[in-house]
C-alpha cells in the first residue's frame, strides 16, 4: 500500500518523513508547518528525511508585544521608535486555559493624553509584527 507517513523519534526528538509511492519524489509543507515540525527545508521534503530541528510546537510563539497608538510616548524598541507597553512572555502557558503574569518591575512612561476615552490595544507578534491570532476565547 502508498504510504506517507510522519513519525517523531522519541530517541533524538525529530520528526521523520516516509513515502513509499514511487512516483513521490518529495512532499512540501507550509513554511510555518515546516518550521513547527523542524524541517529546514519545508518545501522539498525527501523520502526518510530527519528534521534537522527539533520540533516547536508553539510555532516560534513564545512571546507577544503589547501596543496602544496615541496612548503613551513613543520609546526606542531595536531600531525604531514604537508605542510599545509590553512584551508579554507566554512560556509555560497550557492553550485553552488561563495563564496570569503578574510583573513587579513597571515601565514607567509618559501618558500623552490629558483626556482618555478609549483605549486600543494592538497584541502582535514578535517575529514580523503580525496581530496575534486568537483561536478561542474573547
Amino acid at each position: 500500500m502508498d504510504t506517507i507517513s510522519l513519525s517523531f523519534h522519541k530517541d533524538f526528538k525529530r520528526f521523520k518523513l516516509e513515502f513509499s509511492h514511487p512516483n513521490i519524489k518529495y512532499l512540501s509543507f507550509s513554511p510555518q508547518l515546516g518550521y513547527v515540525l523542524g524541517f529546514e527545508n519545508s518545501n522539498m521534503v525527501m523520502h526518510n528525511e530527519i528534521a534537522k530541528y527539533g520540533s516547536d510546537l508553539r510555532g516560534g510563539f513564545s512571546s507577544f508585544a503589547v501596543y496602544s497608538r496615541g496612548l503613551t510616548e513613543n520609546m526606542i524598541v531595536g531600531n525604531s521608535l514604537s508605542s510599545l507597553l509590553r512584551v508579554v512572555s507566554v512560556s509555560g502557558a497550557t492553550p485553552g486555559e488561563y495563564h496570569e503574569k503578574i510583573y513587579d518591575s513597571p515601565i514607567y512612561i509618559r501618558v500623552l493624553p490629558k483626556e482618555i476615552n478609549e483605549i486600543e490595544i494592538e497584541l502582535r507578534t514578535m517575529d514580523g509584527g503580525r496581530l496575534v491570532p486568537f483561536a478561542f476565547g474573547t
